[in-house]
């Protein structure tokens, strides 16, 4: 039963989240039936009746007779059908009908010992002909037939000289088969298929919420990326030691529209209440659950799958919420390609880590303080030609365990690991690893194929972040922070499904109110007057 909701569950979800496509589909689809229908040809029916009786002798007809009159008539339908007997119908109409047209525009049925003749066509007073005649002309062709076997049999009979028997002939005469018409077919005034707009546009708008239904069911089928918890869960890691795990969600940070060249940052005061300060708040407490159930936990290396997928973002933010809970980190821009942790944190990026492995620098020369308490910075430095090898050095490793007994907590922002292999050194040396996820972008075997090359280093991995997730979806932490801090859209969620319809009303009323205390709050009082 738990695993039934939870497929309803995701339905649900996929649901909420294409809802817009279900709805485009079944009103274009509709409009579609609307406007562009074609009006079906109107046809009219008529049909003949026809009575199957088994024996020529008077009185009244036994089960028996009944019987063979039933599945006489079951025989006789498919025999009008028959290309001879439609060349018969086709001659007699005469008004250029060929026996596949007439074929087409005839449909026999039998029920009990009544052969049903019903035909259809453009005009009625030719569907009314095309059932009469073809009843008529099956009826000859059947008598015909009967008086030709007849014949044929008294024929052979005179070879072995035979007298005619009045007895035979009675005998003869009491086996035909009659088929009589009992019901011509009338013209009809009123067409079978009459145009009907509303059925049309409904079965057009049932088509198009079908189709529509299977575009979101491939797009969700083909899509391989990551925007959620659960889709972490299911990446399936083989660690070393032979046992398969999944990539634990830390947290969710939704999607933030800057300028150019910007960085998401949760150094400015009113970010600092907002619902992005509180995503990593949750983030660090994780984090320290993490450290719970590890011996040791003092140093992380931030890194993601890809280049673009929010590293550096998440690791100064991580580092300035970790230094807000009250404990000394010192986050150090291991980026030394293309490093942008002092672009961030508006330190110096010319002398740091390069500096102080070189040997021309000491640690206390090339930490930066920083705006928060307890946080200070080691920028990049120069950039080597081979910056792997600078990282693989030995100074580097005694370097990773000083600032370790320095300080609570270590940050390393690295490059991406697919991109180069320092983050895959940089990991050999720290206590774990953090992914960072992009909720839109990130795919599952790049991401697998980078926690697997991490695992295969540093068996612990942290987990992931995932970044630039849907502010409206629903499957997000960060969804709940988001409508917890906009009252606007906590507002509306909570006046019920129209409540939408009501919003920019609302939302000018409350700009009328603001207006209104602004001028009491400037306006003049009795005092001052005086």
């Amino acid at each position: 039963m738990e695993d039934e909701g939870l497929d309803l569950e995701a339905y649900l979800r996929i649901i909420a989240h294409w809802w817009w496509v279900l709805l485009l589909g079944t009103l274009g689809a509709a409009l579609a039936g609307f406007l562009i229908r074609s009006d079906p040809v109107p046809l009219y029916a008529a049909s003949t009746k026809v009575l199957v009786e088994g024996k020529q002798t008077p009185g009244t007809p036994s089960s028996g007779d009944i019987r063979t009159s039933q599945e006489l008539a079951a025989y006789y339908k498919d025999l009008i059908l028959t290309r001879p007997t439609l060349e018969k119908i086709s001659e007699r109409l005469s008004s250029g009908y060929s026996p596949d047209k007439v074929g087409g525009a005839l449909e026999i049925s039998s029920r009990g010992s009544f052969i049903e003749i019903r035909a259809e066509d453009r005009d009625p007073a030719m569907a009314a002909r095309i059932a009469n005649v073809s009843a008529e002309t099956f009826i000859e062709d059947l008598q015909d037939r009967q008086f030709a076997q007849i014949a044929q049999f008294q024929a052979s009979l005179s070879q072995y000289g035979i007298t005619q028997d009045p007895s035979i002939v009675a005998a003869q005469v009491a086996s035909l088969r009659t088929l009589t018409i009992v019901e011509e077919a009338q013209i009809s005034g009123q067409p079978f298929n009459p145009p009907n707009r509303v059925r049309d546009t409904a079965l057009a708008a049932v088509v198009g919420f079908l189709l529509a239904g299977l575009v979101i069911l491939a797009l969700e089928y083909f899509d391989d990326s990551i925007r959620s918890a659960d889709e972490l869960k299911k990446i399936a890691i083989s660690t070393p030691t032979g046992s398969v795990l999944g990539v634990v969600a830390l947290g969710s940070v939704a999607m933030q529209r800057l300028e150019r060249g910007k960085h998401p940052s949760v150094l400015d005061d009113e970010v600092q209440r907002g619902p992005m300060a509180e995503s990593y708040k949750y983030i660090v407490l994780n984090l320290e659950f993490s450290a719970l159930e590890s011996e040791k936990l003092k140093s992380i290396v931030v890194t993601s799958a890809l280049p673009g997928e929010g590293k550096t973002t998440t690791a100064t933010n991580l580092a300035i919420s970790i230094a807000r809970s009250g404990r000394k980190v010192i986050i150090v821009d291991t980026d030394l390609r293309k490093p942008t942790v002092h672009k961030v944190l508006n330190v110096v990026g010319t002398t740091g880590l390069t500096t102080l492995l070189l040997g021309s620098a000491r640690l206390e020369d090339v930490q930066q303080h920083t705006a928060v308490e307890g946080l200070t910075v080691i920028s990049s430095g120069p950039l080597p030609p081979d910056s792997t090898r600078v990282l693989r050095s030995h100074r580097m490793a005694e370097l990773v365990k000083e600032l370790e007994s320095r300080t609570d907590f270590v940050i390393f922002d690295s490059p991406p690991v697919l991109a180069v292999a320092d983050a895959i050194v940089l990991t050999s040396l720290a206590d774990g690893a953090l992914f960072v996820v992009d909720a839109v972008k990130t795919r599952r075997e790049p991401l697998r194929r980078a926690v697997q090359s991490v695992q295969q280093v540093n068996p612990v991995i942290v987990g992931a972040v995932l970044n630039k997730v849907s502010t409206r979806d629903r499957r997000h932490y960060y969804y709940h922070h988001y409508y917890y801090y906009d009252q606007d859209r906590s507002d509306r969620a909570n006046k019920g499904r129209l409540g939408w319809l009501k919003l920019p009303f609302t939302r000018i009323n409350g700009h009328r109110q603001r207006r209104r205390r602004s001028r009491s709050s400037t306006a003049p009082t009795d005092q001052t007057r005086a």
